[in-house]
């Protein structure tokens, strides 16, 4: 089994001045590749979570982008064409699920709904891929976003100290169904 792991999230201030280019997600959070696992995989971010989730299932894991940016403005689009084109990218090449950490309130200079966009590119080149996303307990929900992945939960803390748990949950769905 072939599992996509990756994080693209950005709560956008659409009233923000600060266009939000690929240096925010640099100066943030962002990693790709094996970094993403070095990086992350003993926190207690989503992307751990769904990594532990792909051990115990001895999963082959591709870690293409795990990045995140401060709130801001809109994102640039060539920071989230950049983003979206790693993610699908990796789903493109063949896989057998896709786990998702998603903030759910991105929006993009040229796309209002971020993540409902990189869900229906997903699903596109990949149409019955089981996907798990995690999102924001805030997140501007969208039928194009739930029309476009398997599982869907949200973190139900603010703070969020459940987003581990929140993972663990969206991940087990799908691996569950898979």
């Amino acid at each position: 089994m072939r599992l996509v792991i990756a994080m693209m999230k950005h709560e956008t201030n659409t009233f923000s001045p600060v266009v939000t280019d690929w240096a925010r997600f640099e100066d943030w959070n962002a990693f790709t590749g094996a970094a993403v696992i070095e990086n992350l995989a003993d926190t207690a971010m989503p992307v751990a979570a769904y990594l532990k989730l792909a051990r115990e299932a001895n999963a082959e894991v591709v870690t293409p982008l795990a990045a995140e940016a401060m709130p801001s403005g809109p994102v640039a689009r060539g920071a989230y064409e950049h983003m979206a084109g790693l993610i699908c990218a990796a789903a493109e090449k063949g896989c057998d699920g896709a786990l998702l950490d998603l903030h759910g309130a991105m929006v993009a200079e040229h796309l209002p709904d971020g993540e409902g966009e990189l869900l229906a590119r997903i699903r596109d080149l990949a149409p019955e891929l089981p996907i798990a996303v995690t999102c924001d307990l805030h997140c501007n929900l969208t039928a194009r976003m739930v029309d476009n992945c398997t599982a869907l939960v949200g973190y139900k803390t603010y703070p969020h100290v459940d987003l581990y748990e929140t993972a663990e949950r969206a991940g087990s769905i799908v691996l569950d169904a898979m």
